[in-house]
């Protein structure tokens, strides 16, 4: 037990910093996914793990995405693209972005 709560205490402290909402200077544009909105899902998010540039993103992964296989975690990467953060935005972090229908 004492091994596992190590190795989870490590595994916390090397997750790279949130962006907070207030850190965007303009926002990624989000477009509901066409297979969500097919099937009547009317919410969904992506975890997104970054590196950014001069403040644009120009690594992303998808870490976490919920509900899968409805192409929230494609248009997350797409949106982060267009999206610029503050100046001071620099690394690695980790985005959360929210979908919502209606």
């Amino acid at each position: 037990m004492l091994i596992l709560s190590a190795a989870l205490a490590v595994l916390a402290v090397q997750q790279p910093p949130v962006l907070a909402p207030s850190e965007w200077v303009r926002q990624p544009p989000l477009e509901y996914p066409e297979r969500a909105q097919a099937r009547d899902v009317r919410r969904g998010y992506v975890v997104l793990d970054c590196r950014f540039e001069q403040a644009v993103a120009v690594e992303c992964t998808v870490v976490e995405e919920s509900p899968a296989g409805f192409g929230f975690g494609a248009s997350a990467l797409r949106a982060v693209r267009r999206g610029v953060a503050a100046e001071s935005v620099e690394g690695r972090r980790t985005i959360r972005l929210d979908f919502i229908l209606g």
